[in-house]
């Protein structure tokens, strides 16, 4: 009986910090991940955040219906997965947002190549219930090399940076006619 409810207890714990869907790390993981990582990269080692949300998801969901849409979303987190290093995270903030936090880097370029790679991967068409989607993402960087940095002014950072390549891309689109 006492191993039963430890056992429930720890199954409890470990689905309180992943994302029901994509069985991604939750927002609760990431900052776990994230403050026993901070401690032990090195003091030159950089780290960082990368921001993303998907483009056209939501015209996913109001074509195809929200299970289309979900079944979706569990692809584009295995192929996040796929494209980041052995001891990065990636984590489901909520809806359609993601963040990759990067430890260990020498140098800023490689967190501007781990964003462009974010990028490439998910502009590949995804096949889900039978239709083909194309989606993009736009992903919002900062590089630290303060490891006092705490990951919500990081992540709040990252997000403004979204926003900001969103408000450039969109600005580059317009037409004067």
């Amino acid at each position: 009986m006492v191993k039963a409810e430890i056992g429930h207890r720890l199954v409890s714990l470990s689905l309180a910090r992943r994302d029901n869907l994509t069985a991604l790390p939750n927002r609760l993981a990431l900052r776990e991940h994230f403050e026993a990582n901070a401690e032990v990269i090195s003091a030159h080692g950089l780290v960082a955040v990368h921001y993303l949300d998907l483009d056209g998801f939501k015209p996913v969901n109001d074509a195809y219906g929200h299970g289309t849409g979900d079944r979706l979303l569990e692809q584009v987190a295995n192929r996040l997965r796929g494209a980041i290093r052995n001891g990065d995270i990636v984590a489901r903030l909520g809806g359609d947002e993601f963040a990759v936090v990067q430890f260990g880097l020498s140098r800023a370029e490689e967190a501007v190549l781990l964003a462009e790679r974010l990028r490439t991967t998910i502009a590949q068409p995804f096949e889900v219930d039978g239709h083909f989607i194309r989606i993009s993402t736009c992903v919002g960087t900062v590089v630290s090399d303060n490891r006092a940095d705490p990951l919500d002014s990081l992540l709040h950072a990252a997000d403004a940076r979204l926003y900001q390549a969103k408000r450039t891309r969109n600005a580059g689109t317009r037409r004067v006619a």
